[in-house]
């Protein structure tokens, strides 16, 4: 089995974390940012919005990873009048050139 990366790493605690304290796991659905950088003692960006979803009997909740490629909701002032030139450039490469400008 491959090693988790960070992220899985992370989401694993949370979860363990969250069963074995009701306390934690109101703070984590109430304000899931605050709970988080107080938890791992690290501050996360103003612009990065946290969610957390509390899954019911009835319910399976799937996330899926952000589209690097397409993603326009990251950066939409990069993409300018050429579209399609936008559209090739990778996101990473794209947040590269706005941390530059």
């Amino acid at each position: 089995m491959p090693e988790q990366t960070k992220r899985q790493q992370l989401e694993t605690h949370l979860a363990a974390r969250a069963t074995q304290d009701p306390d934690f796991r109101e703070r984590l659905l109430r304000d899931p940012k605050q709970a988080i950088e107080q938890e791992i003692g690290l501050k996360f960006p103003d612009g990065l919005h946290i969610s957390v979803h509390e899954e019911k009997l009835n319910q399976l909740c799937v996330i899926l990873p952000v589209d690097l490629l397409t993603s326009e909701d990251l950066l939409p002032h990069d993409i300018g009048s050429d579209q399609s030139a936008a559209d090739e450039t990778p996101f990473w490469k794209r947040l590269k050139r706005r941390k530059t400008m």
